[in-house]
C-alpha cells in the first residue's frame, strides 16, 4: 500500500485518486468513487475511518471512470460508465456521482441513458465501517478486533462495535514507553499496565467527574453514573487518549449552558485567528461583509462571557 506522508497529506495513492475535504473530515476514494479498506481510502471524520467501504455496482459490474470535477473542495462530481455485458468498449449509461463531504458523506446518484433502448439497470452498495485510526490506515497496520452488529431498519444501516484490546500489548518502538505504541487515538494508550481494562471518564463541562474501569475484551459493556447536576452542563464519555463522544446538552429550568468564562474568552480569540487564516482567501467584494459577521461572532462570545457563573 502507498503511504502518506509524515504530515498527513496525501501521497501517491495511485492515479486519479479524488480527495474532497471539510475542515477535520476528509474522503479519499478510487477514480470511480468507489472505496475499499485494503487500500489508503476512507471516510474519515476526527481522524478515524468511519467508512471503509463505499461501492457503486451497475447490473454486477464495477463503475468505469471517465472523469472527475472539483466544484468545491468539499464537493466533487464523479462522472464513470457501466460496462456492456457483450465486451463492447462503447457504453450508453453514463453515471454520475454528486459526493458532498461534512460531518459525514452525501452522494446522490444519477443514472442516465444515452440510447433510445430502455436499460434495466440494478443498483447495488456496499458500506462497511472499520473505525480504524487514521495513522493505522496509513501505516497498512490495522489490527484492531472487536464484536460488531449491524440493523437495517427502512432506509437507514446502522453499524454498532465493541472494541477490544489484545491479550498482550503492542510492541512500543524502541525507547518509547508502553503506551505510545499506537501513534495517535487509540485504545492501546489507555491500557492499565498489562491487563485489558482501560478507564471510562465522564465529562462535565470540561471536567472529569466520574470514572469506572470497564474491561476491553470486545463484548458491550452497560454503564451507569449517577450524578447531580445543578446548571445547565453539556456531558460526554472518554478513554482518555482513545475514543470521545460527542457531547449531551443538557438544559435545566430552560436556561442556556453557561458555565466556563475561559472557555467562552478562548472561543473569542480563536475568532481572530480564524480570520488570519482565512482573510487572505475571501473576496475583497465579500471581505467587508466577512469583517462584520466575524465582529458579531466575537461580540457574542465577550456577551456569553458574560452571562458566565464560573472561570
Amino acid at each position: 500500500m502507498a503511504g502518506w506522508n509524515a504530515d498527513t497529506a496525501a501521497g501517491p495513492l495511485g492515479a486519479g485518486t479524488i480527495t474532497v475535504v471539510e475542515g477535520s473530515s476528509f474522503c479519499i476514494s478510487s477514480p470511480n468513487g468507489d472505496i475499499h479498506p485494503e487500500h489508503p481510502h476512507g471516510l474519515f471524520v476526527l481522524d478515524t475511518r468511519i467508512l471503509s467501504r463505499w461501492t457503486v455496482a451497475i447490473n454486477g459490474q464495477p463503475l468505469e471512470p471517465l472523469a472527475a470535477e472539483t466544484k468545491e473542495p468539499y464537493r466533487t462530481l464523479i462522472i464513470c460508465r457501466v460496462p456492456r455485458a457483450d465486451g463492447y468498449a462503447d457504453s450508453p449509461l453514463v453515471v454520475e456521482r454528486l459526493r458532498e463531504v461534512g460531518a459525514g458523506i452525501q452522494e446522490q446518484i444519477t443514472i442516465r441513458n444515452y440510447s433510445m433502448k430502455q436499460a434495466e439497470c440494478l443498483i447495488s452498495m456496499q458500506v462497511d465501517a472499520d473505525f480504524a485510526d487514521l495513522f493505522e490506515v496509513k501505516e497498512a497496520r490495522i489490527q484492531r478486533q472487536w464484536e460488531e452488529t449491524r440493523h437495517v431498519e427502512g432506509d437507514s444501516l446502522a453499524i454498532r462495535a465493541a472494541w477490544q484490546l489484545p491479550e498482550n500489548p503492542s510492541t512500543p518502538p524502541k525507547g518509547r514507553p508502553l503506551h505510545s505504541g499506537p501513534v495517535g487515538w487509540h485504545l492501546e494508550r489507555e491500557r492499565i499496565g498489562t491487563s485489558r481494562s482501560v478507564l471510562l471518564e465522564l465529562v462535565v463541562n470540561g471536567q472529569t467527574v466520574a470514572s469506572q474501569e470497564i474491561h476491553a475484551d470486545g463484548s458491550e459493556h452497560e454503564i451507569t453514573f449517577d450524578i447531580a447536576l445543578e446548571l445547565s452542563s453539556w456531558i460526554a464519555l472518554r478513554i482518555l487518549r482513545s475514543v470521545h463522544t460527542q457531547p449531551i446538552f443538557l438544559e435545566l429550568a430552560r436556561k442556556p449552558i453557561r458555565t466556563s468564562r475561559r472557555s467562552a474568552q478562548w472561543l473569542h480569540d480563536s475568532v481572530d485567528s480564524l480570520w488570519n487564516a482565512k482573510a487572505g482567501f475571501i473576496r475583497p467584494t465579500e471581505r467587508t461583509a466577512a469583517q462584520d459577521a466575524y465582529k458579531a461572532a466575537k461580540a457574542a462570545y465577550l456577551a456569553r462571557r458574560e452571562e458566565c457563573d464560573s472561570d
